[in-house]
């Protein structure tokens, strides 16, 4: 958690008395500390406490390591504290909507502040907060989700100017690179031309198939290959309505094509119609999607360009909208269910595992039970989960995840490090599935999604009512 990665740099080893509190920093690597470089402008020896450890204090050695223009600098100490982490960083360009700024007032930790980034700053080459942070949040943390995008450097002392300055990661992410070799690999989010031209891409992909043409002339095809509709859709990338417009476009053209099975004009076999369902199902995956923010995607560890990890860690307001956001290819484990007597959309490879798990072998056995019944359906589930039924349980899942249809169970609530660590271990060598540990976001703006998502679901879920027709569905 990011609390986790945050330090209080102090100009005396003991003391609390606010003349010796410098300013606040984070972990980027193990042992490696990022803060303002103005705060050191002082001289003398500086002593790090983490918040993991607040009383210990760790001497910075050796010389520090500034950014030759920013307001940035990089110390180090000899040993990582146990129970500290480190932050990821966000490399992406573009103006969030919002960020958390973690950091110390007054040498105290403080919560998470929500604060808006205004406009960049061409002349001093820093990003505008609406928010004039307090002194000592210098080196501050500003995060979205349990990311780093940015750190608070100063703010406008003018009074009257209620406004604070922050570096973004992407600006010094050249010098700082190569200083961190763990986190060398690290990506920037597919820019939004790039994320609306995969959408696109895939979504001419899905409708490729010649079956379409037994639709016309109600289904017309763009020069792209896409139905007409949606090519225009596409045309206006408005990252605020896209997504949706796209998700509406695809309801009213399978509408469409419905009608014209129903009165006869367009006459398919069954194999077509399966085939002509299973190309719009695609489609809506790929519209849905594009309802997703890909820098928040980032933010939360989720990799937009499809590789699925083992845990996730995913902020939503629904499992299913988790799920979503998760999954390469949501489509192939999307399915009706309701949500307290209310049609839902639902995602039936996933198993959601009760608040309480239990400790060690206890939590183990509960999520070696939720893993066989995910794998094995609604079959009564075995008192003794031996070696060997984990074995074919991780079989079976690997196979699946292969096959677009990775399980997933739902957990809940919050694990420290070394606990997630030991845990992803054991599941990923004996069971095979994912651990998405889901979480409400803190704010209605605070959220994955461009189109609200529980009103997307819905859409998708009247797509998926009306693709289970007979006509579409004849098996």
């Amino acid at each position: 958690m990011v609390k986790d990665a945050l330090v209080s740099l102090w100009r005396s080893k003991e003391s609390a008395a606010l003349a010796d509190f410098a300013c606040s920093g984070f972990f980027v690597a193990p042992g490696l500390i990022l803060t303002a470089a103005h705060a050191l402008e002082a001289g003398g020896p500086l002593w790090a406490r983490p918040k993991v450890d607040g009383v210990s204090s760790f001497l910075i050695t050796p010389v520090p390591s500034a950014h030759p223009s920013l307001d940035v600098v990089l110390v180090r100490i000899e040993a990582m504290p146990e129970g500290a982490t480190c932050l990821s960083p966000i490399l992406d360009n573009s103006l969030p909507r919002e960020l958390v700024l973690h950091g110390y007032f007054e040498g105290a930790s403080e919560a998470g502040q929500l604060v808006h980034p205004l406009n960049f700053d061409d002349a001093h080459k820093h990003y505008r907060l609406d928010t004039k942070q307090p002194e000592g949040h210098s080196g501050s943390a500003l995060c979205i989700g349990e990311k780093v995008w940015g750190m608070a450097i100063r703010h406008y002392r003018d009074p009257n100017i209620h406004r604070g300055c922050a570096l973004a990661v992407h600006q010094f992410w050249d010098w700082l690179g190569p200083l961190l070799p763990e986190s060398a690999k690290a990506e920037p989010p597919p820019q939004w031309d790039e994320w609306v031209g995969l959408a696109r891409s895939r979504m001419a992909q899905a409708f490729r198939p010649k079956v379409f043409e037994k639709f016309a002339p109600t289904f017309s095809r763009h020069a792209s290959g896409l139905p007409c509709p949606l090519a225009e859709v596409l045309e206006d990338a408005d990252p605020a309505a896209v997504g949706e417009n796209c998700v509406e476009a695809l309801i009213a053209l399978a509408r469409q094509c419905h009608d014209t099975m129903l009165d006869g004009t367009a006459a398919l076999t069954a194999q077509e119609r399966t085939l002509a369902r299973k190309s719009f199902l695609d489609a809506m995956g790929s519209a849905a999607r594009l309802c997703l923010d890909p820098a928040q995607l980032c933010a939360q560890g989720i990799d937009p360009r499809g590789k699925l990890r083992s845990i996730l860690d995913v902020s939503a307001f629904t499992v299913t909208g988790a799920t979503l956001a998760a999954r390469p290819a949501p489509q192939d484990s999307w399915d009706c269910g309701d949500k307290d007597g209310i049609p839902s959309l639902k995602d039936k490879h996933t198993e959601e595992l009760a608040y309480e798990l239990g400790e060690g072998d206890d939590c183990k056995r509960a999520l070696a039970a939720a893993a066989y019944r995910s794998v094995a359906g609604p079959v009564r589930t075995p008192e003794t989960i031996d070696h060997a039924l984990r074995r074919s349980i991780r079989g079976r899942a690997v196979s699946e995840a292969r096959a677009g249809r990775a399980r997933m169970l739902v957990i809940f609530r919050q694990l420290g490090q070394e606990a997630r660590a030991e845990l992803q271990t054991w599941v990923s060598e004996n069971l095979g599935v994912n651990l998405l540990f889901f979480n409400r976001p803190q704010s209605d703006t605070s959220t994955l999604f461009l189109f609200t998502d529980e009103v997307l679901l819905a859409r998708v879920y009247e797509f998926l009512s009306q693709l289970n027709q007979p006509e579409w569905n004849p098996i």
